[in-house]
């Protein structure tokens, strides 16, 4: 990877009740704490896109080991 290592803590559960079921999701920077929230995971992969981190990570077909 090009220098540019980005780690995030990813949080997902379940809302709502039996047959109204919901997923949310929330992202946080563990060095800065920052969080950003998602009432779906198709808001989190559209997230994930449109900044590029999962484009990066699965069009580079390269290691996404840290510690390679």
């Amino acid at each position: 990877m090009s220098g540019q290592y980005k780690v995030y803590l990813l949080r997902i559960w379940q809302v709502g009740e039996q047959g109204e079921r919901g997923i949310r999701a929330m992202l946080e920077d563990p060095r800065t704490h920052e969080t950003i929230g998602f009432s779906s995971l198709a808001e989190l992969v559209q997230y994930l896109e449109k900044t590029q981190i999962f484009v990066q990570a699965v069009e580079g077909q390269k290691s996404i080991d840290p510690y390679n």
